[in-house]
């Protein structure tokens, strides 16, 4: 009797092994390739303003490749003292390539300086890390205000022309209205003589 329970605990046991190192196997038989890529646009940047990072991840596995695996993928931002400013993860899933695009916003306090963008990704024990560099640039000065022109002399040297052009305007008037006058008497005289009215 104790010779079957042996038999069962031994085969037991073995079940276990074989689960437990083929964990193991399946974990070691894997590699991660990955590729990160800043667009050229995100190299130079003014601080409070976001980047995007390209993230490329292959998984190279010889067993289960129509396996869907999930990747902890894992971004952060240092400065040249390995400080993180702003760090982000999430997990995906893939079979064997994952193309992944993000944005990360910089905090508006950040210096001028060169700085880092980590991107990891890792799943069952197996990790690959890559970076790439950007720089944050001061944001540029504001151009001082041109000289304002002061508006009151424009605005007087506007009213004594308009003044000057109404007052001609008035005295070229009663010019008229005189010579009007003067013509009216001369005809009225000359009508008389005739004797056209009386």
């Amino acid at each position: 009797m104790t010779r079957p329970l042996n038999l069962r605990f031994f085969v037991v046991l073995i079940g276990i092994m074989l689960v437990l190192l083929s964990f193991f196997v399946s974990a070691q038989d894997a590699e991660i390739l990955l590729k990160v890529d800043l667009p050229e646009r995100y190299r130079q940047i003014f601080p409070a303003e976001s980047i995007v990072v390209e993230s490329e991840i292959v998984i190279l596995k010889t067993t289960n490749l129509e396996e869907i695996v999930d990747v902890l993928i894992e971004y952060k931002i240092t400065d040249t003292q390995d400080k993180t400013i702003t760090k982000l993860s999430e997990t995906k899933g893939g079979t064997l390539r994952i193309n992944d695009v993000k944005e990360l916003r910089l905090p508006e306090g950040a210096s001028a300086g060169t700085y880092q963008v980590k991107v990891k990704a890792s799943f069952n024990g197996v990790t690959a890390e890559k970076s790439e560099s950007f720089v944050i640039v001061a944001p540029p000065q504001a151009a001082p205000a041109p000289a304002t022109i002061n508006l009151i002399p424009l605005l007087i040297i506007i009213g004594v022309i308009i003044t000057t052009f109404l007052i001609l305007l008035y005295y070229q008037y009663l010019r008229f209205q005189k010579l009007e006058h003067k013509i009216r008497k001369i005809s009225e005289k000359d009508l008389k003589r005739e004797g056209l009215i009386r």
